[in-house]
């Protein structure tokens, strides 16, 4: 009777075992620096200079222009946004404001 108990413990340690490396390899790796991007096509029309537009999200602060760049162009820093009892502390590249 003892024997049955250890291979039923046996068989159900090994089902588990199996059933989560199943999870484990079913889970994709995602790279973290593609998390929330969106890839720009450009309008590739002859003739006609290529135009990006960066907004600013102020997080209820005040507003921030966009501004409109060509390719290769370098993005001015907009004047700090305010908002009443905040301190602006910088601008993030995404939106969890962990990358500066």
């Amino acid at each position: 009777m003892l024997t049955s108990r250890k291979s039923i413990s046996v068989f159900i340690v090994a089902i588990i075992v199996i059933f989560c490396s199943l999870f484990l390899f079913a889970c994709e790796k995602s790279d973290p620096s593609t998390v929330n991007t969106v890839p720009v096509m450009p309008d590739t029309t002859e003739g006609q200079q290529i135009l990006f537009t960066v907004t600013f999200n102020s997080n209820g602060g005040s507003s921030v222009e966009a501004q409109s760049l060509p390719v290769g162009s370098l993005v001015q820093r907009p004047k700090d946004p305010t908002k009443d009892n905040y301190t602006f502390l910088g601008w993030y590249a995404d939106s969890f404001l962990a990358r500066k």
